[in-house]
């Protein structure tokens, strides 16, 4: 896998969906596999590789002193049963002491909090639905790595939702700190222009990224910010 190093970074929003709170919560309330495919094996391996991309440009920034390492304090927004968080800590053998995720699904959050984390680490899941007018429940610069695997999709409404959902985002994450970003990319010139616009207000740099199909989700970009600063 190729990451690349740059100053000049794009990071493309898909064509926003129809989803609220409570599309969320009914997902989850399907069953273990909420979001439609009917070949598990195939959204397994789509899950796959984006944990396996998330990882290697992680430690692509270790390596390059890129962030704040050890990474203490982590937060997964859109963490739903924690299956990615939990493989992501492992993958890359991160040991922070405080894990925290949040999701707009009661359901999700409930599962999450039943998975096994590292022993000793404190954990916070709380039941957040960010962009629909909501501030999320942690202090300025609270974490070392944030974390978003896709879920900047479900913004249906104006670029200032999605641009307060961002700046939030960016709030919590630590001077010198890391945003991790995994989108499905899109042809609409409105959403390039969208993050395009928004990132580039908020004190954040992209420093890393890395373009790849994951399966039947299509064409995925992986983006890594640093928020402000030197690292």
């Amino acid at each position: 896998m190729q990451a690349v190093l740059h100053g000049e970074g794009v990071v493309v929003k898909p064509t926003p969906q129809l989803f609220n709170p409570e599309d969320f919560e009914s997902f989850y309330q399907q069953g273990p596999d909420p979001y439609g495919y009917k070949d598990k094996n195939q959204a397994l391996e789509n899950w796959r590789v984006r944990v396996s991309v998330a990882a290697r440009l992680l430690e692509f920034a270790r390596e390059r002193g890129i962030g704040r390492w050890p990474v203490a304090r982590l937060l997964d927004f859109g963490c739903g049963e924690g299956i990615t968080l939990k493989s992501v800590i492992e993958s890359t053998h991160m040991n922070p002491y405080r894990i925290a995720g949040c999701d707009a699904s009661k359901t999700a959050v409930s599962r999450c909090r039943e998975k096994a984390f590292p022993e000793g680490a404190e954990t916070d899941f709380r039941v957040v639905a960010l962009g629909w007018g909501n501030e999320l429940p942690w202090e300025n610069e609270s974490f070392d790595l944030v974390q978003v695997f896709g879920v900047l999709y479900s913004f249906k409404r104006e670029e200032e939702e999605l641009r307060a959902a961002l700046a939030e985002l960016v709030r919590v994450t630590a001077e010198g700190g890391l945003l991790l970003l995994m989108h499905i990319e899109t042809s609409s010139p409105q959403s390039a222009d969208g993050y395009r616009t928004s990132l580039k207000s908020l004190d954040v740099e992209p420093v890393l990224e890395h373009r790849f199909h994951a399966g039947s989700a299509g064409l995925t970009r992986g983006v890594i910010y640093r928020r402000g600063g030197v690292a």
